[in-house]
């Protein structure tokens, strides 16, 4: 079986074989330094196995950005994040992803590129989503303030019909109720590593304010992940069911 993951100029080819291979992973040495439990080098990571979702190279998840400036619904979310003072984060550190099939055999993709303030005077982060399993997409940004206690008190803005942002709720819900309530509870304690990974995904700042602590959402989802190991395929297949709808 063959599945191509095609939208705009960017393309990904699925296949299950190349799950047969050890997976691609880069490390940065602060994500190493959070996710003691994850042993990897750049090129093989351990902490994936045959079957389940491969983690997006750096030159992959580059190519999945030029394709979400691309289209009109990435490039509208873009200048609203640019005009709320951030610009994306460069370097390995600044975005996660992963692609795979699911179990009905749809091409599934995630991908989050973090964004950083242009002034250092937001007391905020952002990040920008994409989301997309089978033919369904979604797209949108988060905006997280200083010192968030709790995933919901996020903003978050979904690409519209035109391109342009629509306030919505359909994805952080979504995700965070299926994180601390979901199936995934009993198969990879999802409670227990959001306990761990929430505080740990706040990242020291200095800004026009002074000392901030800011939430990124990669580091989080990237620490779940690890924390998870070789039942992480339960918790990326709830990031991605959600943001199609009203949650």
């Amino acid at each position: 079986m063959r599945a191509v993951w095609q939208t705009g100029t960017f393309e990904l080819e699925i296949s299950p074989n190349q799950f047969m291979h050890p997976v691609r992973l880069l490390i940065p040495w602060l994500a190493v330094l959070l996710l003691g439990g994850l042993t990897a080098r750049t090129g093989q990571a351990s902490a994936w196995r045959p079957g389940q979702p491969e983690l997006l190279s750096p030159a992959e998840l580059e190519r999945a950005w030029s394709s979400f400036q691309g289209e009109a619904g990435g490039a509208g979310l873009m200048l609203a994040v640019q005009k709320r003072g951030f610009i994306r984060q460069t370097g390995p550190a600044g975005a996660w992803g992963f692609r795979g099939i699911d179990g009905q055999g749809q091409p599934i993709f995630l991908c989050v590129w973090s964004c950083e303030s242009r002034t250092s005077r937001e007391q905020a982060s952002c990040a920008l989503l994409w989301v997309q399993k089978g033919r369904k997409h979604y797209k949108a940004y988060l905006c997280f303030p200083e010192n968030m206690t709790d995933l919901r008190q996020a903003e978050e803005w979904q690409a519209g019909a035109r391109g342009e942002p629509v306030a919505a709720r359909a994805w952080q819900g979504c995700f965070r109720n299926g994180l601390l309530e979901g199936v995934c509870e009993s198969t990879c304690n999802t409670r227990s590593s959001h306990s761990y990974c929430y505080p740990n995904a706040f990242l020291e700042s200095y800004t026009f304010h002074g000392r901030v602590r800011l939430f990124s959402l990669r580091t989080y989802l990237y620490c779940l992940a690890a924390r998870c190991g070789e039942k992480a395929q339960c918790l990326l297949a709830v990031a991605v069911d959600c943001g199609y709808g009203p949650h």
